[in-house]
């Protein structure tokens, strides 16, 4: 199992400044934000994925994974805060047709990039548009998206989230189901698991590898959702990593700490020194 970092929580420097942070603060591997100010997977091409491969071997690092989770990048003024929109739900065929060709994108990308996981959100259901109808067609695009995932050799990572579609981990096998396919599986954040009320080892038990992809890592306090520093709320990572050895994961785990745009690189610092322990 490696320690990655995630780049969103450097989203006020550019991809090339993230990295070298990243790779300064100790870790062997990091997460590129598949979004602005980062790397934008509609307009990144065969020589600027060779070039990011030259930097990021330079600074010794692997790739994680791919998060694709937003599309800050879509809209034509850049919000306050990352949204998920457009949906691979959406209701509107030409929004939900430009995500999933986003999405397809961010496959290719983490193909040539050697990454094995591109991350994704089910987004959410709309007024006037309910789950029941927002439903079939998650099934549709996502069951796509995981063939095309499957041919490229990269795994695909539903994340749930409060408030989103899919928002608790027996939703997620839900559509594992509908889905069938091994390239769909599971990015679990363990601090959306805590906030709906799971403890995220009993998650990692039960999903166990064949559908446990990815984790992040943050930590929660108060079962409110906002990303912490780990260690610095409530949940209990000794029992979290110990069902991950139980279960024989060695794949990534991501520190993802968005909400620290202020200090990114003192964050990514505290974050490794409280998880070394898990990772020597």
């Amino acid at each position: 199992m490696e320690l990655a970092f995630s780049t969103n929580a450097f989203t006020r420097t550019s991809l090339e400044v993230a990295c070298t942070a990243i790779a300064a603060a100790g870790y062997g591997a990091v997460e590129l934000l598949a979004d602005r100010p980062h790397l934008w997977p509609p307009e990144i091409d065969r020589g600027g994925v060779a070039k990011l491969r030259r930097t990021l071997a330079d600074l010794g690092l692997t790739v994680a994974a791919l998060n694709a989770n937003t599309a800050v990048g879509y809209y034509p003024a850049p919000p306050d805060e990352p949204l998920f929109g457009p949906d691979l739900c959406h209701p509107d065929p030409e929004r939900r047709s430009w995500r999933s060709a986003f999405t397809h994108r961010a496959l290719q990308v983490a193909a040539e990039l050697g990454a094995g996981v591109v991350t994704i959100t089910a987004g959410r259901a709309r007024p006037g548009w309910s789950p029941e109808a927002a439903w079939p067609l998650l099934v549709d695009t996502v069951g796509a998206l995981a063939t095309v995932a499957s041919e490229l050799g990269v795994r695909l990572a539903l994340e749930y989230e409060p408030g989103l579609l899919i928002e608790r981990a027996s939703q997620a096998v839900q559509l594992f189901a509908a889905v069938a396919s091994p390239a769909l599986g599971l990015n679990l954040d363990v601090g959306h698991a805590w906030v709906v009320g799971e403890e995220p080892a009993a998650v990692a038990r039960a999903l166990k590898t064949a559908r446990l992809f990815h984790l992040h890592l943050e930590d929660i306090r108060d079962r409110v959702h906002y990303h912490r520093i780990p260690g610095e709320g409530e949940i209990d990572f000794a029992a979290l990593f110990a069902a991950l050895a139980e279960i024989g994961y060695d794949r990534a785990a991501a520190v993802e700490l968005y909400t620290c745009i202020d200090a990114p690189e003192a964050a990514a610092r505290a974050a490794r020194a409280y998880l070394r322990r898990w990772f020597p």
